[in-house]
């Protein structure tokens, strides 16, 4: 029987593409028809999935492991945030998009799904932020949020 090449949270090397990603499954994992060749990855800088490499176009890097996952997904929080922060109204948000919002300043956006109403308590948070000349100030303030990550992000607009 044959054995598949790659495991979930293996680094691999995308020869096509020439970037680094994570694998997330083979067809088989996915599906269970057996075929171990084709594998959904999870690419390392941006955090966004594609499908459907072949084994072939792949080359191991490391082994990886769960936590490299972990890691493209808050990178692409942070991405997302930053585009929202950048190029939308914070007063006309879609759910999606306000959830990417409070799970990047370490909000607990599980605990029910008024993310509309909870948005509306953490809106002025953002104003605030952005009108600060220290974000540390803020830090004492609100210290389970990531006020300085968001601060980075408005600082970095107006340059």
């Amino acid at each position: 029987m044959l054995k598949q090449k790659f495991r979930r949270g293996n680094l691999v090397y995308i020869k096509d593409d020439l970037c680094n990603a994570i694998i997330l499954g083979s067809y088989d994992n996915f599906f269970g028809t057996g075929d171990i060749f084709q594998y959904t990855v999870m690419i390392q800088e941006s955090g966004n999935k594609c499908a459907w490499y072949d084994d072939s176009q792949l080359v191991l890097v490391d082994e990886g492991g769960e936590y490299l996952i972990e890691q493209a997904i808050e990178n692409r929080i942070k991405t997302e945030a930053k585009n929202i922060l950048l190029n939308e109204d914070l007063n006309q948000l879609s759910q999606e998009k306000i959830v990417t919002l409070l799970r990047f300043i370490g909000f607990d956006y599980s605990i029910g799904n008024n993310y509309f109403g909870i948005w509306e308590k953490i809106l002025p948070l953002f104003d605030e932020i952005y009108k600060t000349k220290d974000p540390k100030l803020l830090k004492d303030v609100y210290p389970d949020y990531d006020i300085e990550g968001v601060w980075n992000i408005f600082h970095l607009m107006e340059t």
